[in-house]
């Protein structure tokens, strides 16, 4: 399912059919007599959109009701399944610093919105801020240790 392929100084690591299985962290690490350096990257697989909705249908609506997006005439009569339009970024920051992970959200009605850290569904507090303008949807990581490091969703 995995393989690796070296064309000229181009390396590769192609995952044929990517599940939950093979999400995670996957590091390149080049090496020669005068040292070494490593690059990494997150593989996120994203569920098919049915199952999305299905899943977002099962989940626990937020206990606050979130703030609809101004709305033109022409859209009220429009229903559109909730997409992330600009989806969450990886983060990489000092450590006492402020991380801010941020998405934008479209849908009709307007989504309610879930945040998770390695799995588990997190609340807005003085350490982890949820808020919200408009379609931008953002986790303020008031000063990030060691503990908030992970996958965030």
């Amino acid at each position: 399912n995995v393989r690796i392929f070296q064309e000229g100084g181009r390396h590769s690591l192609v995952v044929n059919h990517v599940s939950s299985d093979t999400e995670g962290f996957y590091t390149a690490i080049a090496q020669n007599i005068h040292g070494k350096s490593e690059s990494t990257a997150e593989l996120y697989v994203q569920e098919p959109r049915a199952a999305i909705a299905s899943h977002m249908a099962k989940l626990e609506k937020m206990p606050s009701i979130p703030e609809e997006p101004e709305m033109l005439e022409n859209e009220s009569e429009r229903r559109t399944m909730p997409d992330f339009v600009k989806p969450l970024a990886d983060v990489e920051v000092i450590e006492g610093k402020e991380a801010v992970l941020k998405c934008k959200v479209e849908g009709l009605p307007y989504p309610a919105i879930s945040w998770y850290h390695n799995g588990k569904r997190i609340e807005s507090s003085e350490e982890r801020k949820m808020t919200q303008y408009r379609d931008v949807h953002n986790l303020v990581i008031r000063s990030a240790c060691h503990a908030h490091s992970g996958v965030y969703k």
